[in-house]
């Protein structure tokens, strides 16, 4: 027989959870799930390639709480775990990384609410689908920061920070497909975003990646790097690169579209060429904005694709000083509250 006061305990958390609803109610029973709210909407706004990633919206909401390589409470245990999650942080700081984490597919790993530094090693997206990355930071770490490779699909990298890493920040490789990379910050770092594996890996036709609103601050090449498959990159800020700004390789399609290309020393903006690469890739130049002198070189723009028979979803502004200033101030890491 239950006792008077359990039965009256259960019966004012019953009303409780009625009356606030949604995840924290469910986060007060024990049971958390990630049910449509302030945090869940960040899905809304994903454009471009990846516009179906919705990652771990309606999975369990699970929460980091140490800054441990592994083990119960570590990000590490949520992001490869097989089921659906949407990950967010209790605490804050750096998370030394001692090997790559490989991120399970239907993940959400959300930094907003924290301030967390990935270093040492990165994540591994690999032949996963459905994953976001949002509002993380990576420094001064081995290998890629962010690998995205064998036919991984629907990824979302949202206002991360980049920077010191002793290869890429971001790699697309091997088939990866249906990918966004959105208001992100690139410094200090070499290799930036490689798009196709090798001149020898013509699987990488299928690759499909939308870059917009991304800050690269005076970083070196490969903005990005394309072979074989198609990038759609609108509203991206250019910033005195050291090498080249991109680069479309072996019969790769570049839609260039309403980018702030600002040179410094070097001038070349665009080139249809790389390294060794045997065979050059194809330019369309939309309504991009070359200042500094910086050179901006189309290749039969006829043969690149139209991005309408993929998506609607784009936004894109015209390229002018309101455009470089909002992001410089917005991209990358951001302070942001969110409610629990």
């Amino acid at each position: 027989m239950r006792s008077p006061d359990r039965t009256r305990g259960r019966f004012w958390l019953g009303t409780l959870m009625l009356l606030l609803g949604g995840a924290t109610a469910a986060a007060l029973a024990g049971g958390d799930t990630a049910t449509p709210g302030s945090a869940t909407d960040l899905v809304h706004e994903v454009q471009g390639f990846g516009d179906k990633t919705t990652g771990g919206r309606g999975g369990e909401l699970t929460w980091v709480t140490t800054l441990a390589d592994a083990g119960p409470g570590s990000l590490r245990s949520a992001a490869e775990d097989a089921s659906r999650r949407w990950i967010r942080f209790r605490v804050s700081g750096t998370l030394p990384l001692l090997t790559p984490i490989a991120v399970a597919s239907d993940k959400t790993i959300d930094g907003r609410g924290a301030k967390i530094t990935i270093t040492g090693r990165g994540l591994v997206i690999d032949g996963q689908s459905n994953v976001i990355v949002e509002n993380l930071l990576f420094a001064d770490g081995e290998d890629d920061a962010v690998h995205v490779v064998n036919g991984a699909r629907n990824v979302w990298i949202d206002h991360c920070s980049l920077s010191h890493w002793s290869d890429g920040l971001i790699d697309i490789t091997r088939a990866s497909t249906d990918i966004t990379i959105s208001w992100c910050r690139f410094s200090h770092h070499d290799k930036v975003v490689l798009i196709g594996a090798s001149p020898v890996e013509r699987g990488d036709t299928v690759i499909r990646v939308t870059l917009h609103h991304n800050h690269f601050e005076r970083t070196t090449e490969r903005h990005p790097r394309l072979r074989f498959g198609k990038v759609h990159a609108y509203n991206n800020y250019y910033e005195a690169w050291g090498s080249y700004g991109a680069a479309s390789s072996m019969l790769g399609e570049l839609l260039s579209q309403a980018n702030i290309y600002e040179a410094g020393w070097d001038k070349d903006a665009i080139i249809t060429r790389s390294g060794r690469d045997p065979e050059e890739g194809y330019v369309r130049s939309v309504g991009d904005r070359a200042l500094g002198e910086a050179i901006i070189v189309e290749r039969e723009p006829g043969r690149v694709f139209d991005p309408a028979r993929f998506y609607t979803s784009a936004r894109v502004a015209p390229a002018d000083e309101t455009l470089k200033e909002q992001i410089r101030r917005e991209a990358g890491w951001r302070d942001v509250a969110l409610s629990p």
